[in-house]
């Protein structure tokens, strides 16, 4: 569970932070539970890493990109240092 969404346009940070360790909430066993087929077929049964996870990301980019499709909301930028 993501409890502060915000703004952005880069699916593979989206994924990695997914696949990572977490914040203040571990994340433990990753794992797809549903999706594209193909996706599904190449990682639904294992614990997904940040290569899995770089792999997902690139895959979900071709279809973005194979259709022109643009992020038009503006990027939430996060400072790790402030916290804003």
């Amino acid at each position: 569970m993501i409890p502060n969404v915000a703004y952005g346009g880069d699916m593979g940070g989206l994924v990695r932070y997914l696949a990572g360790e977490g914040g203040a909430n571990e994340h433990t066993e990753q794992h797809l539970i549903a999706g594209n087929p193909a996706i599904m077929a190449m990682h639904g049964e294992s614990v997904l890493d940040q290569a899995e996870a770089a792999a997902i990301a690139a895959e979900l980019n071709e279809y973005k990109n194979f259709f022109g499709v643009e992020v038009t909301r503006h990027e939430k930028v996060f400072d790790k240092d402030s916290g804003e």
